[in-house]
């Protein structure tokens, strides 16, 4: 999850950015980190 700090400190409205993510760009990082969550409460489940 420590690879997502950038895009939330440099591509979201978390700190000063003159620069965001795009909506379809923004909505990618969301659902891979979505899906890594489900996989990994999968894996820990099993």
């Amino acid at each position: 999850m420590d690879a997502f700090n950038p895009i939330r400190n440099h591509g979201s409205v978390a700190h000063p950015n003159k620069d965001l993510l795009k909506k379809d760009e923004a909505m990618l990082v969301i659902n891979v980190a979505r899906t890594i969550l489900h996989y990994l409460d999968a894996k820990v489940v099993e």
